[in-house]
């Protein structure tokens, strides 16, 4: 699909107003063109919106003039267990403003979610993989693996949120929790991973599930949700005392004989 808002606000799948769910969805190949307003792939803008066990992959965000676009938009709602990988965001025309792969409003949550492999072009706070508005809550999300081309700080290479110092130090956001970014588990937020190493299958040919012996394995904040729910591959979403971060569980330990 292809979104070319000259001035209005213009997405290509916009959850609003009473809400809804999409379940079990993949977004592939879209492209908004934005000019002067907002526009995304992806728009969460009801408390009552749901997006969960989906793939979005190889989309494409572009800021003509003016205004703020992204890949998706969660200003309010809830966006989990899904996959944000190899998707591209930038502006044109030597503007100054900026394109964000994910974008999380002060009413918006990212949970259990993997971002991954995406681009940004830009220079400034806003062209990261992840922006969050003061307030935003993410919890239980890996982030990395990401780029971020022609931006000069280092605070900005994954993530930006209020107040934020670098990208191993604490943010002063309390609603982000349980997150691993970068190139090992770093410090964000309340009850951050151990320091290690997150330890996907392998990265360089798109598997994003992650290893036996990653840090990210067992380190999530349970939820209600979970006790019923699956991860992106249909597994049970908990699986041992914890959550694992990232959409994907990891593949239990031990090894199981059967007897005939």
């Amino acid at each position: 699909g292809y979104v070319n808002d000259s001035g209005n606000g213009g997405t290509a799948v916009l959850i609003d107003g009473a809400g809804g769910t999409v379940r079990s969805c993949r977004m592939f190949g879209n492209a908004s063109s934005l000019m002067n307003s907002t526009g995304d792939i992806l728009t969460l803008g009801s408390t009552a919106a749901l997006v969960e066990n989906c793939i979005v992959t190889n989309n494409f965000g572009t800021t003509l003039s003016g205004g703020i676009s992204s890949v998706i938009y969660i200003g309010s709602g809830i966006l989990r267990n899904t996959l944000i990988a190899d998707n591209r965001c930038s502006y044109r025309d030597g503007k100054p403003e900026d394109c964000s792969v994910v974008r999380v409003g002060g009413s918006g949550t990212l949970e259990n979610c993997t971002v991954v492999s995406n681009r940004t072009v830009g220079t400034g706070a806003i062209s990261v993989a992840l922006y969050l508005s003061s307030g935003a809550t993410v919890r239980n999300t890996i982030i990395s693996d990401n780029i971020a081309e022609n931006n000069v700080l280092p605070e900005t290479e994954y993530i930006s949120v209020p107040n934020w110092a670098s990208a191993v130090k604490a943010s002063a956001l309390t609603t982000v929790s349980n997150c691993a970014v970068g190139d090992g588990c770093a410090t964000l937020g309340a009850n951050p991973a151990d320091g290690g190493k997150i330890l996907f299958k392998d990265a360089a040919n798109g598997d994003w599930h992650l290893q036996q012996g990653s840090s990210c394995i067992g380190k999530g904040l349970n939820a209600k949700w979970m006790e019923t729910a699956v991860d992106l591959d249909g597994k049970p979403r908990l699986q041992g005392r914890h959550v694992d971060l990232g959409c994907y569980e990891a593949d239990p330990r031990g090894l199981m004989i059967l007897l005939y």
